[in-house]
């Protein structure tokens, strides 16, 4: 189970077995209802982030990528770029949290799209 924030939509993503499929409910549920505040995990999770950006960097295809990005998208006030450290360094969980739980506070206002759910009746 994802949850990702773009700039116009939110978004949960999951895969499951028909047999599991009251689990990926119940975690879609949770998503919704239950968001852990968890700021050791986040600082756990930057710090591993920081630490991979070096390497990523030194690989000509992304550093090329971030480039052509950088050219086609530098006008747009919405296009951030690739994080750097330093943006990195910037991010403010507790307002990261509060956006979050803005946006996933209500599922009234989502779309549920069901797909290729195979079921064998006995």
């Amino acid at each position: 189970m994802g949850t990702s924030i773009r700039g116009i939509s939110e978004n949960l993503t999951g895969y499951t077995s028909p047999k599991n499929i009251e689990t990926l409910f119940q975690l879609v549920y949770l998503n919704f209802t239950a968001l852990n505040e968890d700021k050791v995990a986040f600082d756990i999770f930057l710090s591993r982030q920081k630490s991979l950006l070096p390497n990523l960097l030194s690989n000509p295809r992304i550093y090329f990528r971030m480039e052509v990005n950088k050219m086609r998208n530098g006008e747009n006030p919405r296009f951030v770029g690739f994080p750097t450290v330093e943006k990195l360094g910037q991010i403010n969980y507790k307002k990261a949290y509060e956006r979050y739980t803005e946006r996933f506070s209500n599922a009234a206002d989502f779309h549920f799209i069901l797909g290729a759910i195979l079921m064998r009746i006995s």
